[in-house]
């Protein structure tokens, strides 16, 4: 019998991670989709409060509105860099950065860099 599962994210997680270092990157690209929608989604509620149609914000960032229709209708949406910035500048909304909780951070810092280690690596 196959084990239950929770939702899509479980169905995929079911087929795709079948070692540890697969369920790490696994997990990591499924924060990183979830930031990515909790972003988008507080960019497009500004745009709604400022007034602004998708095709006017396309304008003004310089894109076609399908791009931004398309990047605030898909779940898993992967917008540039330059494009959320845009965006951003476009609304008058400041991005600020902050530190993760210091586990994280480490485990993240050391995925990242080749050649990192867990232990004692920094941001």
């Amino acid at each position: 019998m196959t084990k239950p599962t929770n939702g899509r994210w479980g169905q995929i997680r079911d087929q795709v991670v079948s070692t540890p270092e697969l369920k790490e990157r696994y997990e990591h690209t499924k924060r990183a989709v979830v930031i990515t929608r909790r972003i988008l989604m507080q960019i497009d509620a500004e745009r709604e409060r400022a007034g602004l149609s998708k095709a006017e914000l396309a304008r003004r960032i310089g894109t076609s509105p399908s791009v931004v229709r398309r990047i605030f209708s898909s779940k898993a949406g992967n917008p540039t860099l330059r494009t959320m910035l845009g965006m951003l500048d476009v609304l008058g909304i400041d991005l600020q950065l902050r530190p993760m909780k210091q586990h994280r951070r480490s485990t993240l810092v050391a995925d990242e860099r080749p050649g990192a280690t867990r232990r004692g690596a920094a941001l």
